[in-house]
């Protein structure tokens, strides 16, 4: 996963909840796309 995009805060926040800090991010990213892509069908 690439954070070239992230700000340095937010991806310092992430970091700090411990190991699979991209896994988690990517869960919460997939769920804000499924939910606008719903919003906008």
């Amino acid at each position: 996963m690439q954070n070239d995009g992230v700000d340095a805060d937010v991806l310092a926040w992430f970091k700090a909840q411990g190991k699979a800090y991209q896994t988690r991010m990517n869960k919460i990213l997939c769920e804000a796309m499924l939910k606008d892509l719903k919003n906008h069908s």
